[in-house]
């Protein structure tokens, strides 16, 4: 049954990268050494927040008084322009009518949630301008997941007694190569979850293996407050055998794959078949714009036709709102999984690199991708 989830699980990982990769491959941009100087400006209303802005979005909001070195942050992206002034701008920047567009006649403006111990806020920042123009309180919700919450609550966990003994029920007595990791349940409205923070935390024994996923300590789950790191309650639904079966990927595991007697191959010799302005693409009438978000994935905006003489509108946006991987188990342990649901989990936490010729094709045309870290950081 272990291994059944677990391949499960890898299937709906594989579908989602390569959901990504149909779109347009996404390599995560290692933009560190930037200098500010030499940070590119947008060219678009919708193009991504570029490294310096994203740096200017912590420096305002530290400048204001708002922030401190204990603030995270559980998203920082764009704050999208009205419909109507991206529009026009498509529309000058493609010549279809005698309206000038130049950066500087759009708005730039960036969107965070920010995060002081327990309570939380939306901020808007006005690049251009470096001021924050709101920052209002949010009362009664709570914002996705931090990266580093998962791990928070594990040493809390292992010192509760019923922990220890339902782990001593299962013959595990030593923690050593126990790894606990606590996860958003959803929020069912229950009298527990109101007004917390709650993590349902379970564990693996990691010795040995890559892939820890058939190492699962099953049947018991350990719910805690992430916010106060209270233990509420610890649900043992009764020990189930930890399985031997190996599920690795790597190529001395596997062993010898089948022989393939006529390899095919893809490639674009004379380059791709579309042209690519910044965020832009041209390709045989088509005009869109695309830009990586660190929460929705690949967006695509603006697409229009060249239909004789006109250009005509096709599409405002569109891009995969959810992934939602159902495992269909009523299990305590499993009901709550929900693995690729970035309402959640941390934005961006998911994000990986696509690797040429792995991920995709060698001739892929790649498009940089930064997402902030629980510190707001560009990475």
């Amino acid at each position: 049954m272990n291994r059944s989830r677990s391949n499960r699980r890898t299937r709906a990982i594989h579908f989602a990268r390569l959901v990504a990769a149909c779109s347009l491959c996404v390599l995560a941009a290692a933009a560190a050494s930037a200098a500010p100087a030499a940070a590119p400006a947008a060219k678009h209303p919708l193009d991504p927040l570029t490294f310096q802005e994203y740096w200017t979005v912590l420096e305002v909001l530290h400048a204001s008084g708002k922030v401190d070195s204990d603030t995270r942050f559980s998203i920082i992206t764009l704050q999208e322009p009205a419909k109507d002034v991206v529009w026009r701008f498509d529309a000058a920047a493609s010549g279809d009518t005698a309206t000038t567009g130049a950066a500087a006649d759009f708005p730039r403006r960036a969107f965070a949630v920010v995060r002081q111990k327990e309570k939380e806020w939306e901020a808007v920042v006005d690049l251009r301008q470096r001021a924050v123009v709101s920052f209002d309180a949010l009362e009664g919700v709570q914002p996705n997941w931090l990266a580093e919450e998962f791990k928070s609550v594990a040493e809390e966990v292992k010192k509760n007694p019923e922990f220890i003994a339902a782990m001593k029920k299962r013959g595990i007595e030593d923690f050593t190569f126990i790894e606990c990791g606590g996860g958003p349940p959803g929020y069912y409205g229950t009298r527990e979850q109101k007004g917390r923070r709650i993590a349902h935390v379970a564990c693996s024994d990691v010795r040995g293996v890559r892939n820890t996923w058939t190492r699962h300590v099953e049947g018991l789950t350990v719910v805690v407050d992430a916010d106060t790191k209270e233990v509420l309650r610890v649900v043992d639904e009764g020990a189930v055998p930890m399985p031997s079966t190996l599920a690795e990927y790597d190529a001395a595991s596997i062993g010898e794959t089948r022989e393939v007697k006529s390899p095919m191959h893809v490639d674009q010799p004379l380059g791709p078949g579309f042209d690519l302005d910044g965020n832009v693409v041209d390709w045989q009438g088509w005009r869109f714009h695309v830009r990586p978000d660190q929460r929705l994935g690949m967006v695509i905006s603006t697409v229009t036709y060249r239909d004789g003489e006109r250009r005509r509108p096709v599409l405002y946006q569109g891009s995969l709102s959810e992934i939602f991987v159902p495992y269909m188990d009523p299990a305590f342990t499993w009901y709550h999984r929900n693995f690729l649901d970035a309402g959640e989990y941390s934005a961006g936490g998911l994000t990986q690199p696509l690797m040429r010729g792995l991920d995709c094709p060698p001739h892929a045309v790649y498009l940089d991708g930064l997402v902030s870290g629980d510190d707001g950081r560009p990475h």
